[in-house]
């Protein structure tokens, strides 16, 4: 019988990874069967998904082309735990205000780029300016998609 498993949770993350992976490739990377981690998706099974085990499915995931959806979903977990409880205290900032952050942190990473590339040589020292530039971009639309999930987790945005 199938079980419901609600949105947003990693009982349900866990599901849609399964999903995509061979029973093989997720002993090969956790040593945990797959008959184990359907236990450990059932949201009325105590047993729980250790972040380690997590990491490797989403590596496997991304090696194979498909999202992460493991470790995003215990990072919204962990917010909104965090904000219930008063430990978060980060703000939350309008979507509009969020891709704006993220369009200026892209504009730096693309202005950085054809400055580097100019000579047709990038040294290593325009691939850290450029890592660094690119995990600012990350930064900017990492904090806003945890800002939409926990509006849509607060109820915000009508029907």
């Amino acid at each position: 019988m199938t079980k419901l498993r609600p949105a947003e949770t990693i009982e349900a993350a866990l599901m849609a990874a399964l999903d995509h992976l061979s029973p093989r490739q997720i002993r090969d990377a956790t040593g945990l069967s797959r008959d184990h981690l359907l236990h450990v998706s059932d949201p009325d099974d105590r047993r729980v998904l250790p972040a380690r085990a997590a990491a490797q499915l989403d590596a496997v995931l991304m090696a194979g082309g498909e999202e992460p959806r493991l470790l995003p979903t215990l990072e919204h977990e962990r917010d909104l735990v965090l904000r219930r409880l008063g430990g978060d205290r980060r703000p939350i900032l309008q979507p509009s205000d969020r891709l704006h952050a993220l369009v200026a942190e892209t504009g730096d990473v693309s202005r950085a780029l054809i400055t580097a590339s100019a000579d047709g040589v990038l040294c290593r020292q325009d691939l850290r300016r450029l890592l660094v530039e690119a995990e600012q971009v990350i930064e900017a639309a990492t904090a806003m998609a945890r800002d939409l999930r926990v509006m849509i987790a607060a109820g915000e945005g009508g029907a």
